[in-house]
């Protein structure tokens, strides 16, 4: 069975330093409705809508994969591969 990746908003947020605000702030730059809250709800793990995606690429510097947590294997592949 393929474990379903979670987003690492989070984990990407804090490699960058970028609290919630700073997030924020681009999200709202780019046009993009935001609040701490919406911000809150994405670091959670959700989905995140495909109309934040791009912001949110640019923003951490990274690939839709990372962001999404695709480039992760899960342990069956893992194993597999070794």
């Amino acid at each position: 069975m393929v474990e379903q990746p979670a987003n690492r908003l989070k984990e990407l947020c804090e490699a960058k330093h970028l609290e919630r605000h700073d997030v924020c702030a681009h999200l709202r730059e780019c046009g993009l409705p935001a609040s701490e809250d919406t911000v809150r709800r994405l670091e959670r793990g959700g989905a995140i809508p495909t109309k934040y995606l791009p912001a949110l690429i640019a923003l951490l510097e990274c690939t839709t994969d990372r962001l999404l947590g695709y480039d992760r294997h899960s342990p069956a592949d893992q194993k597999a591969a070794a």
